[in-house]
Protein backbone atom coordinates (compact mmCIF):
# COMPACT_ATOMS: atom_id res chain seq x y z
CA UNK A 1 0.00 0.00 0.00
CA UNK A 2 0.90 3.43 0.69
CA UNK A 3 4.72 2.64 2.29
CA UNK A 4 5.62 1.20 -1.15
CA UNK A 5 4.45 4.28 -2.90
CA UNK A 6 7.75 5.70 -3.43
CA UNK A 7 9.20 2.18 -4.99
CA UNK A 8 6.52 1.85 -6.95
CA UNK A 9 6.29 5.54 -8.44
CA UNK A 10 9.88 4.09 -9.82
CA UNK A 11 8.78 1.06 -11.06
CA UNK A 12 6.23 2.65 -12.91
CA UNK A 13 8.24 4.92 -14.25
CA UNK A 14 10.75 2.49 -15.60
CA UNK A 15 8.00 0.39 -16.67
CA UNK A 16 6.72 2.60 -18.38
CA UNK A 17 10.05 3.79 -20.98
CA UNK A 18 10.92 0.09 -22.15
CA UNK A 19 6.54 -0.16 -22.71
CA UNK A 20 7.09 3.08 -24.73
CA UNK A 21 10.04 1.32 -26.41
CA UNK A 22 8.28 -2.15 -27.35
CA UNK A 23 4.55 -0.48 -28.92
CA UNK A 24 2.77 -3.57 -29.59
CA UNK A 25 3.08 -5.13 -26.16
CA UNK A 26 1.34 -2.17 -24.93
CA UNK A 27 -1.80 -3.44 -26.96
CA UNK A 28 -2.49 -5.80 -24.38
CA UNK A 29 -2.68 -3.80 -21.31
CA UNK A 30 -5.37 -1.67 -19.59
CA UNK A 31 -5.25 1.56 -21.13
CA UNK A 32 -6.05 3.49 -18.34
CA UNK A 33 -2.80 2.43 -16.44
CA UNK A 34 -0.76 3.58 -19.30
CA UNK A 35 -1.58 6.55 -20.18
CA UNK A 36 1.49 9.17 -20.80
CA UNK A 37 0.98 12.18 -18.31
CA UNK A 38 0.49 15.65 -19.77
CA UNK A 39 3.85 17.21 -18.29
CA UNK A 40 5.05 20.69 -19.73
CA UNK A 41 7.16 22.30 -17.36
CA UNK A 42 10.12 21.37 -18.61
CA UNK A 43 9.32 22.16 -22.24
CA UNK A 44 8.11 25.84 -21.19
CA UNK A 45 11.02 26.77 -19.34
CA UNK A 46 13.39 24.97 -22.41
CA UNK A 47 11.53 27.09 -24.95
CA UNK A 48 11.30 30.74 -23.32
CA UNK A 49 14.14 33.43 -24.45
CA UNK A 50 17.39 34.32 -21.97
CA UNK A 51 15.70 32.06 -19.18
CA UNK A 52 13.17 34.27 -18.27
CA UNK A 53 10.65 31.89 -16.24
CA UNK A 54 7.29 32.36 -16.49
CA UNK A 55 7.16 34.18 -13.09
CA UNK A 56 9.58 36.12 -14.06
CA UNK A 57 7.70 37.71 -16.80
CA UNK A 58 4.49 38.31 -15.41
CA UNK A 59 6.49 40.36 -13.00
CA UNK A 60 7.12 42.72 -15.99
CA UNK A 61 4.33 41.57 -18.53
CA UNK A 62 1.36 43.22 -16.86
CA UNK A 63 0.68 47.10 -16.18
CA UNK A 64 -2.00 47.71 -13.35
CA UNK A 65 -3.69 49.69 -15.73
CA UNK A 66 -4.44 46.82 -17.31
CA UNK A 67 -6.53 45.06 -14.20
CA UNK A 68 -9.15 48.10 -14.57
CA UNK A 69 -9.49 47.13 -18.44
CA UNK A 70 -12.83 45.13 -19.78
CA UNK A 71 -12.01 44.12 -23.90
CA UNK A 72 -15.81 43.40 -24.86
CA UNK A 73 -14.46 42.14 -28.36
CA UNK A 74 -11.62 41.48 -30.97
CA UNK A 75 -12.09 41.05 -34.40
CA UNK A 76 -9.16 39.39 -35.84
CA UNK A 77 -7.61 39.33 -39.12
CA UNK A 78 -4.55 37.23 -40.05
CA UNK A 79 -3.16 37.11 -43.48
CA UNK A 80 -0.97 34.25 -43.85
CA UNK A 81 2.10 33.74 -45.82
CA UNK A 82 3.98 30.86 -44.78
CA UNK A 83 6.40 30.71 -47.68
CA UNK A 84 7.83 33.74 -45.86
CA UNK A 85 7.01 32.76 -42.55
CA UNK A 86 5.62 36.04 -42.29
CA UNK A 87 1.68 37.54 -41.70
CA UNK A 88 0.05 40.68 -42.00
CA UNK A 89 -2.96 41.59 -40.18
CA UNK A 90 -5.52 43.85 -38.77
CA UNK A 91 -7.09 43.55 -34.64
CA UNK A 92 -9.80 45.97 -33.72
CA UNK A 93 -10.19 45.73 -30.21
CA UNK A 94 -13.24 47.38 -28.15
CA UNK A 95 -13.40 47.71 -24.71
CA UNK A 96 -13.78 50.02 -21.63
CA UNK A 97 -11.15 51.28 -20.52
CA UNK A 98 -12.09 51.71 -16.22
CA UNK A 99 -11.87 53.22 -13.07
CA UNK A 100 -8.04 54.53 -13.60
CA UNK A 101 -6.60 58.03 -13.27
CA UNK A 102 -4.00 57.10 -16.32
CA UNK A 103 -5.55 58.58 -19.72
CA UNK A 104 -4.29 55.49 -21.57
CA UNK A 105 -4.88 52.16 -22.63
CA UNK A 106 -2.33 49.44 -22.03
CA UNK A 107 -2.12 46.24 -24.31
CA UNK A 108 0.42 43.55 -24.38
CA UNK A 109 2.15 43.38 -27.93
CA UNK A 110 5.35 42.31 -28.56
CA UNK A 111 7.21 44.58 -30.43
CA UNK A 112 8.83 42.97 -33.61
CA UNK A 113 5.87 42.95 -35.71
CA UNK A 114 5.76 46.06 -37.22
CA UNK A 115 2.58 48.80 -36.95
CA UNK A 116 1.78 50.28 -40.15
CA UNK A 117 -1.34 52.20 -38.67
CA UNK A 118 -3.03 52.47 -35.51
CA UNK A 119 -6.64 54.63 -34.91
CA UNK A 120 -8.66 55.06 -31.58
CA UNK A 121 -12.28 56.07 -32.13
CA UNK A 122 -11.42 56.33 -36.22
CA UNK A 123 -8.84 58.85 -35.89
CA UNK A 124 -5.29 58.68 -36.00
CA UNK A 125 -3.41 58.05 -32.58
CA UNK A 126 -0.09 58.18 -31.09
CA UNK A 127 1.30 55.58 -29.39
CA UNK A 128 4.56 54.61 -27.43
CA UNK A 129 5.85 50.81 -27.07
CA UNK A 130 7.84 49.26 -24.96
CA UNK A 131 9.23 45.07 -24.90
CA UNK A 132 5.73 44.14 -24.45
CA UNK A 133 3.49 46.78 -24.05
CA UNK A 134 1.21 49.26 -26.64
CA UNK A 135 0.50 52.39 -24.72
CA UNK A 136 -2.11 54.16 -26.66
CA UNK A 137 -3.36 57.50 -25.01
CA UNK A 138 -6.98 57.74 -24.92
CA UNK A 139 -9.35 59.74 -22.18
CA UNK A 140 -12.57 58.35 -23.24
CA UNK A 141 -14.20 55.87 -21.11
CA UNK A 142 -14.71 53.62 -24.27
CA UNK A 143 -12.54 52.56 -26.97
CA UNK A 144 -12.10 50.84 -30.30
CA UNK A 145 -8.52 50.27 -31.06
CA UNK A 146 -7.81 49.21 -35.01
CA UNK A 147 -4.17 48.12 -35.16
CA UNK A 148 -2.74 47.04 -38.80
CA UNK A 149 0.65 45.36 -38.75
CA UNK A 150 2.98 42.95 -40.27
CA UNK A 151 5.91 40.70 -39.78
CA UNK A 152 7.10 37.25 -38.64
CA UNK A 153 5.82 36.88 -34.75
CA UNK A 154 7.81 35.19 -32.07
CA UNK A 155 7.11 31.67 -31.20
CA UNK A 156 7.46 31.23 -27.54
CA UNK A 157 6.51 29.48 -24.55
CA UNK A 158 5.23 26.07 -25.91
CA UNK A 159 5.08 27.54 -29.98
CA UNK A 160 2.39 30.85 -29.51
CA UNK A 161 3.35 30.72 -33.29
CA UNK A 162 4.48 28.48 -35.51
CA UNK A 163 4.88 28.02 -39.02
CA UNK A 164 6.02 24.35 -39.92
CA UNK A 165 5.10 21.84 -42.62
CA UNK A 166 4.00 18.36 -42.39
CA UNK A 167 3.75 16.28 -45.55
CA UNK A 168 5.68 19.40 -47.99
CA UNK A 169 2.32 21.31 -47.04
CA UNK A 170 2.10 23.97 -44.54
CA UNK A 171 1.02 23.30 -41.12
CA UNK A 172 0.68 27.06 -39.31
CA UNK A 173 -1.05 27.10 -35.78
CA UNK A 174 -0.97 28.65 -32.32
CA UNK A 175 -0.68 27.71 -28.67
CA UNK A 176 -0.82 30.87 -26.27
CA UNK A 177 -0.92 29.52 -22.80
CA UNK A 178 -0.02 31.15 -20.72
CA UNK A 179 0.83 34.96 -21.65
CA UNK A 180 1.79 34.66 -25.70
CA UNK A 181 -1.48 35.87 -27.58
CA UNK A 182 0.72 39.14 -27.84
CA UNK A 183 3.20 37.24 -29.78
CA UNK A 184 0.76 37.92 -32.50
CA UNK A 185 -2.08 40.00 -31.82
CA UNK A 186 -2.55 43.43 -29.68
CA UNK A 187 -4.83 42.47 -26.27
CA UNK A 188 -5.12 42.53 -22.69
CA UNK A 189 -3.71 39.46 -21.96
CA UNK A 190 -5.40 38.80 -18.20
CA UNK A 191 -6.90 34.96 -17.93
CA UNK A 192 -9.91 37.07 -16.81
CA UNK A 193 -10.44 39.41 -19.13
CA UNK A 194 -13.14 37.18 -21.26
CA UNK A 195 -14.29 38.76 -24.60
CA UNK A 196 -16.23 37.92 -27.30
CA UNK A 197 -14.28 37.05 -31.03
CA UNK A 198 -14.27 37.23 -34.59
CA UNK A 199 -11.27 35.48 -36.02
CA UNK A 200 -10.70 35.70 -40.36
CA UNK A 201 -8.08 33.47 -41.55
CA UNK A 202 -6.90 34.28 -44.81
CA UNK A 203 -4.54 31.86 -46.76
CA UNK A 204 -4.00 29.63 -49.81
CA UNK A 205 -6.61 27.61 -50.98
CA UNK A 206 -5.25 24.58 -50.60
CA UNK A 207 -5.14 24.99 -46.33
CA UNK A 208 -8.11 24.64 -44.37
CA UNK A 209 -8.47 26.94 -41.67
CA UNK A 210 -10.23 26.39 -38.27
CA UNK A 211 -10.81 28.63 -35.04
CA UNK A 212 -12.61 28.97 -32.07
CA UNK A 213 -16.69 28.99 -32.49
CA UNK A 214 -18.68 28.85 -35.31
CA UNK A 215 -17.86 29.01 -39.02
CA UNK A 216 -20.18 31.89 -40.29
CA UNK A 217 -18.51 31.96 -43.86
CA UNK A 218 -15.68 31.15 -46.32
CA UNK A 219 -14.89 33.34 -49.35
CA UNK A 220 -12.92 32.24 -52.18
CA UNK A 221 -10.72 35.42 -54.30
CA UNK A 222 -8.25 34.08 -57.12
CA UNK A 223 -5.87 31.23 -55.23
CA UNK A 224 -6.62 32.76 -51.48
CA UNK A 225 -9.48 31.89 -49.14
CA UNK A 226 -10.76 34.02 -46.31
CA UNK A 227 -11.92 31.86 -43.60
CA UNK A 228 -14.33 33.57 -40.81
CA UNK A 229 -14.95 32.05 -37.14
CA UNK A 230 -17.16 33.48 -34.46
CA UNK A 231 -17.53 32.78 -31.14
CA UNK A 232 -20.27 34.91 -28.81
CA UNK A 233 -18.92 32.80 -25.78
CA UNK A 234 -16.62 34.67 -23.57
CA UNK A 235 -12.90 33.83 -24.20
CA UNK A 236 -9.89 34.25 -22.36
CA UNK A 237 -7.02 35.56 -24.77
CA UNK A 238 -4.62 32.59 -24.06
CA UNK A 239 -7.66 30.31 -25.68
CA UNK A 240 -7.83 32.06 -28.62
CA UNK A 241 -6.22 30.31 -31.41
CA UNK A 242 -6.22 28.74 -35.00
CA UNK A 243 -4.69 25.75 -37.18
CA UNK A 244 -4.40 26.03 -40.66
CA UNK A 245 -3.36 23.15 -42.56
CA UNK A 246 -4.03 20.43 -45.24
CA UNK A 247 -6.69 18.88 -43.25
CA UNK A 248 -9.33 16.07 -43.78
CA UNK A 249 -12.40 16.78 -41.91
CA UNK A 250 -15.06 14.35 -40.44
CA UNK A 251 -17.90 15.83 -38.30
CA UNK A 252 -20.23 13.79 -35.71
CA UNK A 253 -23.47 15.20 -34.03
CA UNK A 254 -23.68 14.47 -29.97
CA UNK A 255 -27.34 14.53 -28.20
CA UNK A 256 -27.23 16.32 -24.84
CA UNK A 257 -29.13 15.02 -21.96
CA UNK A 258 -31.69 17.56 -22.52
CA UNK A 259 -31.84 16.84 -25.98
CA UNK A 260 -29.37 19.89 -27.78
CA UNK A 261 -27.34 18.54 -30.43
CA UNK A 262 -23.65 19.39 -30.52
CA UNK A 263 -21.49 19.39 -33.58
CA UNK A 264 -18.23 17.19 -33.27
CA UNK A 265 -15.93 19.20 -35.45
CA UNK A 266 -12.65 16.88 -36.30
CA UNK A 267 -9.63 17.57 -38.33
CA UNK A 268 -6.65 15.26 -39.07
CA UNK A 269 -3.55 15.60 -41.71
CA UNK A 270 -5.29 13.40 -44.52
CA UNK A 271 -2.74 10.25 -44.16
CA UNK A 272 -4.05 10.09 -40.10
CA UNK A 273 -7.61 10.15 -41.11
CA UNK A 274 -8.56 6.28 -39.85
CA UNK A 275 -6.38 7.04 -36.44
CA UNK A 276 -8.25 10.27 -36.23
CA UNK A 277 -11.71 8.51 -36.36
CA UNK A 278 -10.52 6.03 -33.82
CA UNK A 279 -9.20 8.03 -31.20
CA UNK A 280 -11.28 11.36 -31.62
CA UNK A 281 -14.40 9.05 -30.89
CA UNK A 282 -14.04 8.96 -27.20
CA UNK A 283 -15.60 12.41 -27.33
CA UNK A 284 -18.92 11.65 -27.12
CA UNK A 285 -19.07 8.55 -24.33
CA UNK A 286 -16.86 11.29 -22.24
CA UNK A 287 -19.11 14.25 -23.30
CA UNK A 288 -22.08 12.21 -21.22
CA UNK A 289 -19.72 11.36 -18.48
CA UNK A 290 -19.20 14.86 -17.68
CA UNK A 291 -22.46 16.12 -18.67
CA UNK A 292 -23.81 13.66 -16.17
CA UNK A 293 -21.18 15.13 -13.76
CA UNK A 294 -20.94 18.47 -14.11
CA UNK A 295 -23.84 19.70 -16.39
CA UNK A 296 -24.20 20.59 -19.86
CA UNK A 297 -21.01 20.70 -22.22
CA UNK A 298 -20.81 24.93 -21.53
CA UNK A 299 -20.63 25.35 -25.59
CA UNK A 300 -23.47 23.81 -26.63
CA UNK A 301 -24.02 26.33 -29.22
CA UNK A 302 -20.86 26.40 -30.94
CA UNK A 303 -19.15 22.78 -31.18
CA UNK A 304 -16.42 20.75 -30.02
CA UNK A 305 -13.50 19.81 -32.02
CA UNK A 306 -10.35 18.34 -32.40
CA UNK A 307 -7.52 19.62 -34.86
CA UNK A 308 -4.18 17.47 -34.80
CA UNK A 309 -1.26 19.65 -35.07
CA UNK A 310 2.44 19.45 -34.91
CA UNK A 311 3.09 19.78 -31.08
CA UNK A 312 4.45 16.90 -29.82
CA UNK A 313 4.49 17.46 -26.30
CA UNK A 314 0.83 17.17 -25.70
CA UNK A 315 -2.14 18.98 -26.51
CA UNK A 316 -3.77 21.95 -25.40
CA UNK A 317 -7.52 23.07 -24.72
CA UNK A 318 -8.13 25.32 -26.90
CA UNK A 319 -12.15 27.05 -26.55
CA UNK A 320 -13.86 24.52 -28.49
CA UNK A 321 -11.53 23.59 -30.52
CA UNK A 322 -9.03 20.83 -28.86
CA UNK A 323 -4.73 20.60 -30.46
CA UNK A 324 -3.89 17.42 -30.62
CA UNK A 325 -0.16 16.40 -31.16
CA UNK A 326 0.19 14.33 -33.94
CA UNK A 327 2.45 12.15 -31.90
CA UNK A 328 -0.75 11.25 -29.76
CA UNK A 329 -3.19 9.98 -33.08
CA UNK A 330 -2.71 6.20 -32.88
CA UNK A 331 -5.52 4.59 -34.26
CA UNK A 332 -5.88 2.66 -30.77
CA UNK A 333 -6.97 4.85 -28.15
CA UNK A 334 -3.91 4.47 -26.32
CA UNK A 335 -3.51 8.20 -25.56
CA UNK A 336 -6.92 8.47 -24.43
CA UNK A 337 -6.24 9.77 -20.76
CA UNK A 338 -5.03 12.98 -22.93
CA UNK A 339 -8.03 13.40 -25.48
CA UNK A 340 -10.29 12.72 -22.10
CA UNK A 341 -8.28 16.07 -19.98
CA UNK A 342 -8.65 18.32 -23.01
CA UNK A 343 -12.29 17.43 -22.88
CA UNK A 344 -12.35 18.16 -19.31
CA UNK A 345 -10.87 21.39 -19.66
CA UNK A 346 -13.82 22.85 -21.64
CA UNK A 347 -15.74 22.80 -18.14
CA UNK A 348 -12.44 23.68 -15.99
CA UNK A 349 -10.34 25.84 -17.10
CA UNK A 350 -12.51 27.39 -20.27
CA UNK A 351 -16.02 28.12 -19.10
CA UNK A 352 -14.76 28.28 -15.85
CA UNK A 353 -11.62 30.35 -15.73
CA UNK A 354 -8.45 31.20 -13.46
CA UNK A 355 -8.62 34.31 -11.82
CA UNK A 356 -4.76 34.58 -12.58
CA UNK A 357 -1.56 32.07 -13.22
CA UNK A 358 -1.54 31.51 -9.65
CA UNK A 359 -4.86 29.70 -9.36
CA UNK A 360 -4.08 27.43 -12.27
CA UNK A 361 -4.51 24.15 -9.82
CA UNK A 362 -8.08 25.24 -10.73
CA UNK A 363 -7.96 24.40 -14.37
CA UNK A 364 -5.45 21.31 -14.36
CA UNK A 365 -6.11 19.84 -10.87
CA UNK A 366 -9.72 19.50 -12.17
CA UNK A 367 -9.06 18.37 -15.20
CA UNK A 368 -6.75 15.97 -13.78
CA UNK A 369 -8.97 14.75 -11.49
CA UNK A 370 -11.93 14.57 -14.15
CA UNK A 371 -10.22 11.50 -15.88
CA UNK A 372 -9.89 9.44 -12.48
CA UNK A 373 -14.13 10.48 -12.65
CA UNK A 374 -13.90 9.23 -16.02
CA UNK A 375 -12.43 6.14 -15.52
CA UNK A 376 -14.54 5.44 -12.01
CA UNK A 377 -17.86 6.26 -13.86
CA UNK A 378 -16.96 3.76 -17.04
CA UNK A 379 -14.77 1.30 -15.12
CA UNK A 380 -15.62 0.97 -11.96
CA UNK A 381 -13.83 2.23 -7.88
CA UNK A 382 -10.88 0.38 -9.07
CA UNK A 383 -9.97 2.27 -11.52
CA UNK A 384 -10.53 5.52 -9.85
CA UNK A 385 -8.39 4.34 -7.39
CA UNK A 386 -5.43 2.91 -9.62
CA UNK A 387 -5.42 6.88 -11.59
CA UNK A 388 -5.28 8.18 -8.50
CA UNK A 389 -2.30 6.04 -7.14
CA UNK A 390 -0.12 6.59 -10.61
CA UNK A 391 -0.47 10.24 -10.16
CA UNK A 392 0.52 10.18 -6.45
CA UNK A 393 3.90 11.94 -5.46
CA UNK A 394 5.92 14.12 -2.93
CA UNK A 395 5.18 17.31 -4.93
CA UNK A 396 8.14 19.04 -3.11
CA UNK A 397 9.35 22.23 -4.78
CA UNK A 398 6.40 24.98 -3.07
CA UNK A 399 3.03 25.02 -3.23
CA UNK A 400 -0.20 24.22 -5.11
CA UNK A 401 -1.27 27.56 -5.47
CA UNK A 402 0.77 29.74 -7.06
CA UNK A 403 3.44 27.21 -8.31
CA UNK A 404 5.22 30.09 -9.20
CA UNK A 405 8.28 28.79 -12.21
CA UNK A 406 6.88 25.41 -12.10
CA UNK A 407 3.71 26.80 -13.53
CA UNK A 408 3.18 23.56 -15.71
CA UNK A 409 4.75 21.08 -13.61
CA UNK A 410 3.31 17.68 -11.71
CA UNK A 411 2.15 18.90 -8.48
CA UNK A 412 -0.09 21.13 -10.40
CA UNK A 413 -2.21 18.38 -12.19
CA UNK A 414 -1.64 15.62 -9.79
CA UNK A 415 -1.46 17.73 -6.14
CA UNK A 416 -4.80 19.69 -7.50
CA UNK A 417 -6.37 16.10 -8.24
CA UNK A 418 -5.64 14.27 -5.12
CA UNK A 419 -6.85 17.86 -3.25
CA UNK A 420 -10.29 17.29 -4.67
CA UNK A 421 -10.08 13.67 -3.86
CA UNK A 422 -9.32 14.29 -0.63
CA UNK A 423 -12.09 16.69 -0.30
CA UNK A 424 -14.58 14.28 -1.55
CA UNK A 425 -13.47 12.33 1.17
CA UNK A 426 -14.43 14.80 3.63
CA UNK A 427 -17.45 16.02 2.80
CA UNK A 428 -19.17 12.64 0.94
CA UNK A 429 -20.17 11.81 -2.29
CA UNK A 430 -23.55 13.42 -2.41
CA UNK A 431 -22.10 17.06 -0.84
CA UNK A 432 -18.57 16.86 -3.18
CA UNK A 433 -20.49 16.39 -6.66
CA UNK A 434 -23.00 19.56 -5.52
CA UNK A 435 -19.75 21.40 -5.19
CA UNK A 436 -18.92 20.79 -8.33
CA UNK A 437 -22.03 21.69 -10.00
CA UNK A 438 -22.46 25.03 -7.79
CA UNK A 439 -19.01 25.95 -8.46
CA UNK A 440 -19.74 25.41 -12.46
CA UNK A 441 -23.17 27.01 -12.13
CA UNK A 442 -21.80 30.21 -10.28
CA UNK A 443 -18.66 30.87 -12.18
CA UNK A 444 -19.75 29.80 -16.18
CA UNK A 445 -18.36 31.87 -18.48
CA UNK A 446 -16.57 33.63 -15.70
CA UNK A 447 -13.58 33.37 -13.68
CA UNK A 448 -12.61 31.92 -10.03
CA UNK A 449 -10.50 31.98 -7.47
CA UNK A 450 -9.51 28.91 -4.90
CA UNK A 451 -11.55 31.58 -2.25
CA UNK A 452 -14.25 31.08 -4.85
CA UNK A 453 -14.03 28.08 -4.66
CA UNK A 454 -13.58 27.24 -1.19
CA UNK A 455 -16.72 29.83 -0.14
CA UNK A 456 -18.91 27.55 -1.98
CA UNK A 457 -17.76 24.48 -0.81
CA UNK A 458 -18.09 25.64 2.66
CA UNK A 459 -21.35 26.93 1.95
CA UNK A 460 -22.98 23.51 0.96
CA UNK A 461 -21.03 21.21 3.16
CA UNK A 462 -21.56 23.42 5.80
CA UNK A 463 -17.97 23.02 7.22
CA UNK A 464 -15.35 24.85 8.12
CA UNK A 465 -12.66 24.17 5.76
CA UNK A 466 -10.06 26.90 6.33
CA UNK A 467 -7.44 24.34 8.05
CA UNK A 468 -7.96 21.94 4.93
CA UNK A 469 -7.41 24.49 1.78
CA UNK A 470 -4.50 25.74 4.37
CA UNK A 471 -2.66 23.20 4.71
CA UNK A 472 -3.42 21.23 1.00
CA UNK A 473 -3.62 24.38 -1.26
CA UNK A 474 -2.04 27.38 -0.08
CA UNK A 475 0.55 27.03 2.46
CA UNK A 476 1.66 23.54 2.86
CA UNK A 477 4.72 22.07 0.57
CA UNK A 478 4.71 18.33 -0.32
CA UNK A 479 2.62 16.02 1.10
CA UNK A 480 1.69 14.44 4.75
CA UNK A 481 4.62 12.23 6.52
CA UNK A 482 3.68 9.90 8.98
CA UNK A 483 6.78 8.27 11.07
CA UNK A 484 4.92 5.54 13.29
CA UNK A 485 6.22 3.13 16.23
CA UNK A 486 4.27 -0.20 17.13
CA UNK A 487 5.10 -1.40 20.74
CA UNK A 488 2.89 -4.13 22.68
CA UNK A 489 1.90 -4.78 26.22
CA UNK A 490 0.79 -8.56 27.08
CA UNK A 491 -2.01 -9.31 29.35
CA UNK A 492 -4.90 -10.94 28.95
CA UNK A 493 -5.45 -9.09 25.36
CA UNK A 494 -2.56 -7.70 23.84
CA UNK A 495 -2.64 -3.79 24.00
CA UNK A 496 -0.84 -2.26 21.42
CA UNK A 497 0.27 1.34 21.28
CA UNK A 498 0.42 3.48 18.08
CA UNK A 499 3.43 5.86 18.24
CA UNK A 500 2.49 8.65 15.43
CA UNK A 501 4.69 11.81 15.07
CA UNK A 502 4.15 14.03 11.60
CA UNK A 503 7.60 14.32 9.95
CA UNK A 504 7.03 16.22 7.08
CA UNK A 505 9.06 19.58 6.17
CA UNK A 506 6.86 21.38 4.05
CA UNK A 507 4.00 22.24 6.55
CA UNK A 508 4.08 22.55 10.51
CA UNK A 509 0.71 20.25 11.47
CA UNK A 510 -1.58 18.69 9.28
CA UNK A 511 -5.48 18.23 10.67
CA UNK A 512 -6.47 14.96 9.10
CA UNK A 513 -8.75 11.69 9.32
CA UNK A 514 -6.58 8.72 9.59
CA UNK A 515 -7.70 5.31 8.87
CA UNK A 516 -5.75 2.02 9.67
CA UNK A 517 -6.23 -1.52 9.67
CA UNK A 518 -4.88 -4.34 11.59
CA UNK A 519 -4.22 -7.66 10.95
CA UNK A 520 -4.14 -9.85 13.78
CA UNK A 521 -4.20 -13.71 12.98
CA UNK A 522 -7.18 -14.47 10.96
CA UNK A 523 -8.35 -11.21 11.84
CA UNK A 524 -8.49 -7.74 11.07
CA UNK A 525 -9.98 -4.69 12.67
CA UNK A 526 -10.40 -1.22 10.91
CA UNK A 527 -9.59 2.02 13.53
CA UNK A 528 -10.69 5.84 12.33
CA UNK A 529 -9.39 8.76 14.13
CA UNK A 530 -8.99 12.16 13.30
CA UNK A 531 -5.66 13.41 13.79
CA UNK A 532 -4.21 17.61 14.76
CA UNK A 533 -0.79 17.19 16.54
CA UNK A 534 2.16 16.53 16.02
CA UNK A 535 3.07 13.89 18.18
CA UNK A 536 -0.73 11.57 18.96
CA UNK A 537 -0.49 8.10 20.53
CA UNK A 538 -2.93 5.28 20.00
CA UNK A 539 -4.23 2.49 21.89
CA UNK A 540 -6.15 -0.86 20.60
CA UNK A 541 -6.87 -4.49 21.72
CA UNK A 542 -6.46 -8.05 19.77
CA UNK A 543 -6.52 -11.26 21.08
CA UNK A 544 -3.33 -12.09 18.98
CA UNK A 545 0.17 -9.66 18.37
CA UNK A 546 -1.14 -7.82 15.12
CA UNK A 547 1.34 -8.95 12.06
CA UNK A 548 0.44 -6.40 10.14
CA UNK A 549 -1.15 -2.46 9.85
CA UNK A 550 -2.11 -0.91 6.86
CA UNK A 551 -2.19 2.83 7.24
CA UNK A 552 -5.25 4.58 4.86
CA UNK A 553 -6.40 1.05 2.96
CA UNK A 554 -8.88 2.70 0.93
CA UNK A 555 -6.60 5.78 -0.08
CA UNK A 556 -8.06 8.50 0.88
CA UNK A 557 -4.68 10.80 2.09
CA UNK A 558 -1.90 12.30 0.15
CA UNK A 559 0.07 10.81 2.79
CA UNK A 560 3.59 8.59 3.39
CA UNK A 561 3.65 6.49 6.24
CA UNK A 562 7.20 4.90 7.23
CA UNK A 563 7.95 2.97 10.17
CA UNK A 564 10.84 4.13 12.87
CA UNK A 565 12.09 4.01 16.37
CA UNK A 566 10.41 6.64 18.40
CA UNK A 567 11.49 7.60 22.11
Amino acid sequence: MKNARKINIIVIFAAAIVLGLIGLFLIFNPMEKLQKKKDYGSALKASIDDDIYVDSLLSVYFREEQYYQDILHYEIRLDLFPEYEEIKAKVIITGIKGKTTNDSIYLNFYDNLEISSLLVNGNKNNYTRTDYHLAIPNENDTFRVEVDYYGSPQSLGFQSFQFGDYNESPVIYTLNQPVYASTWFPCNDLPDDKAQADIFITSDTSLTNVSNGVLIDEEYFGERKTTHWKTVYPISTYLISFYSANYSNFKEQYTSIAGNTLLLDYYSFPNHLSEAMTDYSISSKALRVFEELFGEYPFINEKYGIAEFLWNIGAMEHQTITGMGTTFLTGRNFYIDIYIHELAHQWWGNAVGPKNWRELWLNEGFATYSQALYWEKTKGKNSYTNFLESHFGTFSGGTLYDPEQNLFGRRVYDKGAWVLHMLRCEVGDSLFFKILRNYYNSFRYKNASTEDFKRIAENISNKNLGKFFDQWVIDGVGILEVEYDLKYEFSDKIISRLELRQAQEGYAVYHFPLEFKIIAGESSLISNHYITSLDTTLYFETDMKPSKIIFDPNSKLLALFREANLK
